[in-house]
Order: C-alpha cells, then sequence, then structure tokens
C-alpha cells in the first residue's frame, strides 16, 4: 500500500461526530429559558434517534438534499467528542444513533443500538 492509499484510508475511516441543533429562548413565567433542540430521527417515538453525522461536509450535503435545518432558520452544525455524544445520548434518553450518508443520487443511513455507536468512536481514530 502506498503511502498515499494509506492516508486516503485513514481519511475514510475517521468519523468527526456531527449533529444539527437550534438553540432557542423561550418566556418561562417572567424569565428567558434558552431550549436546545436537537434534530432527532423518529420525534417522540421509543425509536427516536439521535442523528450523527460523519463530518461536517455530510452534514451541508443532507441540508442541501432536504432543503431544511438552514442556518438561516437557526440551526447551527455542533462537532461532539465522545463525551458529549454520551451526555446527550443520556439526557434525552435516546437509544439510537442515525448516520446517514450521501449515496449516489439518495442517501443511505446506518443505525446503531447507542451503546453500540459509542463503542465505534471509542475505538476510531479521532478526527
Amino acid at each position: 500500500m502506498t503511502e498515499n492509499m494509506t492516508a486516503e484510508r485513514e481519511q475514510e475511516l475517521t468519523i468527526r461526530p456531527t449533529v444539527l441543533l437550534r438553540y432557542a429562548f423561550e418566556r418561562v413565567g417572567e424569565y428567558m429559558e434558552e431550549r436546545i433542540y436537537l434534530v432527532t430521527a423518529e420525534p417522540g417515538s421509543e425509536e427516536e434517534a439521535l442523528i450523527v453525522f460523519r463530518n461536517p461536509e455530510d452534514v451541508e450535503k443532507f441540508r442541501e438534499g432536504v432543503g431544511k435545518y438552514s442556518a438561516a432558520e437557526g440551526f447551527q452544525l455542533i462537532g461532539m467528542g465522545l463525551e458529549a455524544i454520551k451526555a446527550v445520548l443520556g439526557k434525552w434518553g435516546l437509544r439510537y444513533v442515525h448516520m446517514p450518508e450521501a449515496w449516489g443520487e439518495g442517501w443511505m443511513v446506518d443505525t446503531f443500538k447507542a451503546d453500540s455507536f459509542v463503542r465505534i468512536l471509542e475505538e476510531s481514530p479521532r478526527g
């Protein structure tokens, strides 16, 4: 394997987990409270899943493809490390992770149990 091929392979295997979320301020009584809205799949169901992209570039492709979740709508791309992913999954009680990936003209979505996804991140090279 050449040095270039090794570098390309390492790049393919590196995951830089990125999520989409929106911050909002809402009035609660006489106070303003900050709220965080995560972009999830199957919201409100037992199958609700955190959508985690492999990298920020995949988020942009996804936004273009679905025509939603733009910065103008208040959605931000947030890179998350292992501990942040674990915290989000735990705080929101999410048992699944969906990882969309552009595939030809459409999208393929890998679905993981949350604990399996965490193990993958623990074992993957850091991006």
